[in-house]
């Protein structure tokens, strides 16, 4: 927190470096590689017309080349068109070059239209600088109010894995905020793999209403991999009403070390109604299963889902168990 206080104090003498220092573009690498496209569309991005240089910038957005870089840098920053300066900013989120962050931070920071800082600060979250990025991104959660704005500025801290940010983050998870700003918070801290906010994403994975934002808080929870989160995981496998969310619980689990409660809730997640969470635990038991337990596993040769039939055949002829095919199933030769 006190790095943020720091940061809060020097941003406005960055904003300002940013608005008296505009040109301050980088020069373009030209590798010697042939240009994916035309080379007459890097002139046509300089045209008079606005038809021709939008044509333009949407033709060369999806390539990775960078030698356009400081023609879209600069259109970015001067064109009157705001369309045109929205396709350019995907077209450098595309090539994921950080040259472009400071430029990118200035429009989060000074410009006026929403969907250019929308785009920038998505864009942040590939093409970011992880010591200056995160200053701006965090600005733009204490001052905007706009979920998808919110949201974007969320994933994009989590994808720099800003950890001096994770009390911030997680303070999104409050349910004053909506489900889409709650979810991305989940998912970014699970990016950041913050082991110190694991008891704010366990409250949420057991009590926020919305089951996407709860499916998100368990994802983060195994990207985390934390053992103090494997109890509240297996009630929530064990327990939960959403097939979404036992589904990414049972898949969390697996990225915990195995104890006996999580085992045991493997086996009872094989009879579970939805086909996700059968196939997450048998394949989180597959090759830890022991010989008592083979007759649940046998329970799944006649399984709806082919692909369970065949994995619970695979987990079982590992154990040296003979089975044979009648028709598209299994049994269990006596």
């Amino acid at each position: 927190m006190k790095d943020y206080i720091k940061f809060i104090l020097i941003l406005p003498a960055i904003v300002v470096s940013l608005a008296l220092f505009p040109n301050a573009l980088p020069a373009a690498q030209n590798n010697g590689s042939t240009l994916p496209y035309p080379e007459s569309l890097l002139d046509d991005l300089k045209s008079k017309d606005e038809a021709t240089r939008l044509t333009a910038v949407q033709a060369i957005k999806p390539f990775r080349e960078t030698i356009s870089l400081p023609l879209l840098l600069t259109m970015v920053m001067d064109d009157p068109n705001s369309q045109i300066r929205l396709q350019a900013v995907g077209a450098l989120w595309n090539r994921g070059d950080s040259r472009a962050a400071s430029t990118l931070e200035k429009v989060l920071v000074l410009d006026k239209d929403e969907d250019l800082k929308l785009a920038s600060a998505g864009a942040l979250g590939d093409v970011g600088n992880r010591s200056t990025s995160p200053i701006f991104l965090v600005n733009t959660l204490q001052s905007s109010r706009d979920s998808a704005l919110l949201a974007r500025s969320l994933k994009s801290l989590g994808k720099l894995q800003d950890h001096s940010s994770a009390n911030i983050v997680a303070g999104f998870l409050s349910l004053q905020y909506s489900s889409e700003v709650r979810g991305t918070a989940a998912q970014a801290l699970g990016l950041m793999e913050a082991e110190n906010q694991v008891a704010v994403l366990k409250a949420t994975l057991v009590k926020d209403p919305d089951n996407t934002v709860r499916s998100l808080a368990a994802q983060a929870l195994g990207r985390i991999g934390s053992a103090s989160a494997a109890d509240t995981l297996v009630q929530v496998l064990l327990f939960d009403d959403s097939d979404v969310v036992r589904y990414r619980s049972a898949e969390a689990l697996g990225r915990i070390r195995l104890t006996t409660s999580i085992y045991e809730a493997y086996l009872e997640g094989l009879k579970d109604p939805d086909k996700r969470v059968r196939y997450a635990c048998l394949i989180n038991l597959s090759g830890r299963l022991k010989k008592e337990d083979t007759g649940a596993v046998a329970e799944l040769l006649s399984d709806e889902r082919r692909g369970i039939r065949e994995l619970a055949h695979q987990t079982l002829s590992r154990r040296g168990i003979v089975m044979e095919r009648i028709g598209d199933r299994y049994r269990l030769v006596e």
